[in-house]
């Protein structure tokens, strides 16, 4: 059973008509430790959000693709930054938040 071990960072900005929110987070398992990434994109274009989530690969010192949501089955609002940016929240993110963390511990586990 995998389980969140430190308080996660995360960051909300905006680029152009892209809000991103980026957390990353750290998972164990026993006695491995995941270190983890959440990466959402609200852009104008529904086909240009996306909702992936990655793991950090010591040995390529690279973040590697686990999963994904396609952007059709997204429950992020896209066009975040139409909406007045500040009305853009963390809470904005959530579901498409805890679905990608769900499939993490359930593909790493």
């Amino acid at each position: 059973m995998l389980y969140e071990i430190s308080e996660p960072s995360k960051e909300l900005g905006l680029c152009g008509q892209d809000v991103n929110y980026v957390e990353t987070l750290n998972l164990l398992d026993g006695g491995s430790i995941y270190k983890c990434k959440i990466d959402i994109r609200s852009n104008a274009y529904k086909f240009q959000s996306h909702a992936r989530a990655y793991v950090w690969s010591k040995n390529d010192l690279r973040w590697n693709l686990v999963d994904e949501i396609m952007y059709s089955n997204m429950k992020t609002e896209e066009a975040l930054y139409c909406n007045n940016f500040r009305k853009a929240r963390l809470s904005a993110f959530k579901q498409d938040r805890d679905t990608l963390v769900e499939k993490l511990k359930s593909i790493l586990s």
